[in-house]
């Protein structure tokens, strides 16, 4: 048989143990409801991050675009500068021509002349006009 005094102290050492077991699983439980708190923390950082990222994106974009925009203007304009340019240089070209044609209509044509080796001759006469070619 066994003795009294043996089951007592049995029996204290696996209440001991059954309250350093609770104690475990509570300080688990407790890790666990702190890492489950984290995880949660950490998800909704982690959206807004996402949702940052996207706006981040979003404005980029927008800036690609506004300095697209703003490049074509540029073009457009030194375009239209030299579109302006050109216009100026061809009115300018025209006039000098009509002024040349009108020179050349009242030039008086009246000498013969001939080219050497040509069976072709033509009258002109010349007035005392200068006609100056540029």
């Amino acid at each position: 048989m066994i003795p009294m005094s043996c089951f007592c102290f049995a029996d204290y050492s696996f209440q001991s143990q059954i309250y350093e077991l609770r104690e475990v699983i509570r300080d688990l439980e407790e890790h666990i409801d702190s890492s489950t708190e984290n995880v949660g923390e950490l998800r909704e950082a982690n959206d807004i991050l996402r949702q940052e990222l996207e706006r981040l994106n979003f404005l980029q974009q927008k800036a690609d675009e506004t300095r697209n925009s703003a490049q074509d203007i540029y073009v457009t304009a030194n375009s239209e500068f030299t579109e302006c340019e050109l216009l100026v240089q061809l009115q300018d070209l025209a006039d000098r021509l009509a002024k040349k044609l009108t020179d050349l209509d009242n030039f008086k044509w009246s000498a013969t002349v001939s080219r050497p080796g040509s069976s072709c001759s033509t009258q002109m006469s010349v007035s005392s006009e200068d006609v100056s070619v540029r």
